[in-house]
C-alpha cells in the first residue's frame, strides 16, 4: 500500500502533467476571398474540415455583359501535401438553370497558408485562375 507521502507526490505530479494537442486542421480549412487585384471582388468560398464547403463566383457569359451569380456547393480533397483539388457543383444561378456550370480547380497553398493559387482543370471559364487569400 502506498504511503499519503507517495499518494500526494504522484497526484502532484499528474497534476502537472500538460496534454498538447498537436493536431491542427488542414490550411484549406476556412473562409477564402479573392486576392484585392482580381476582378470579381464578390467571389467568395468556405470550406471546412468534413471536405465540404460552399462558394459564390461572379462570372458573364459569352456575349453578354451581365454579371451573374453562381451558388456551389463544393467538396475538396488532397492531391499532393501541397496541393488540394475543389470540385464545385451548381446549386443555383441567376443566369439560369445550373447545367455545365460544375467545375474542378486544383490549387497550391503557400508556406504560411494564406494564399491559394488555383487553375481549372477544364475550359468552362475564359480566365481559369483563381487566387484566393485566407478571410
Amino acid at each position: 500500500m502506498l504511503g499519503a507521502a507517495a499518494v500526494v507526490a504522484a497526484v502532484a505530479s499528474l497534476n502537472s502533467c500538460t496534454v498538447v494537442n498537436e493536431y491542427q486542421d488542414p490550411p484549406i480549412v476556412g473562409d477564402w476571398k479573392p486576392k484585392p487585384e482580381t476582378r470579381h471582388r464578390d467571389n467568395k468560398m468556405s470550406i471546412d474540415l468534413e471536405g465540404d464547403g460552399d462558394g459564390t463566383i461572379m462570372f458573364t457569359l459569352s456575349g453578354d455583359d451581365t454579371l451573374h451569380e453562381g451558388d456551389f456547393d463544393i467538396e475538396w480533397d488532397y492531391h499532393s501535401e501541397d496541393e488540394y483539388d475543389i470540385d464545385w457543383e451548381c446549386k443555383s444561378s441567376t443566369a439560369g438553370p445550373c447545367g455545365g456550370l460544375d467545375f474542378t480547380i486544383r490549387c497550391d497553398i503557400n508556406s504560411d497558408g494564406d494564399e491559394l493559387d488555383c487553375v481549372e482543370r477544364g475550359d468552362l471559364w475564359d480566365v481559369p485562375e483563381f487566387e484566393w487569400v485566407d478571410d
